[in-house]
């Protein structure tokens, strides 16, 4: 039995689904929703309410949800509480935080890089001019560069080791549940 996440309204969609959570609070973020409202691949779900969090769809779609993606992901968690009460599947946290409340897939990563070197720069600038990237450092500097396997990448203000002892802590989740 899957999951649903409730994102606002009544408004469902599959972990699975989501490649990114993201924090809607900075100007990247802001002007990434608007392209991608210009091109009618944003679904908006607020019903007027402020937005809280932004939903990265492995269809390129989005969902601007009024729900933060805090939110989001405790309620997968008491979801997945429920399920692992009667036993029949075990679910853990899925969702990997990666800086200022912004939370990814595990599974969706690649590769986590170092940012200094020659190649993961014009990587950076790559995506940029592509619009592949997921700025989310806040202003803050470049301390990691994630690839993630839909094509984009991120730029977090996290160091990669501390993404690397997040993501090791997440696959002992996992083996427990084995």
């Amino acid at each position: 039995m899957k999951p649903f996440l409730d994102v606002g309204f009544k408004n469902y969609v599959f972990p699975e689904n989501i490649v990114i959570l993201l924090n809607p609070n900075s100007q990247p973020i802001i002007r990434f929703v608007k392209e991608k409202k210009d091109s009618g691949e944003c679904f908006d779900i607020r019903q007027g309410r402020k937005t809280r969090s932004v939903i990265v769809l492995d269809t390129g779609e989005i969902i601007v949800s009024p729900v933060g993606a805090k939110t989001i992901q405790s309620r997968y968690l008491k979801y997945a509480d429920e399920v692992n009460k009667n036993n029949t599947a075990r679910f853990i946290n899925p969702f990997l935080e990666i800086g200022f409340k912004n939370y990814v897939l595990p599974e969706r990563v690649s590769i986590i890089l170092n940012p200094n070197s020659q190649p993961t720069i014009r990587l950076i600038k790559d995506a940029k001019n592509d619009k592949r990237c997921f700025d989310i450092k806040q202003g803050k500097k470049t301390k990691s560069v994630l690839v993630l396997n839909t094509g984009e990448i991120v730029i977090s203000a996290i160091e990669a080791q501390t993404i690397q002892n997040r993501y090791f802590k997440y696959i002992d989740e996992i083996n427990k549940t084995v």
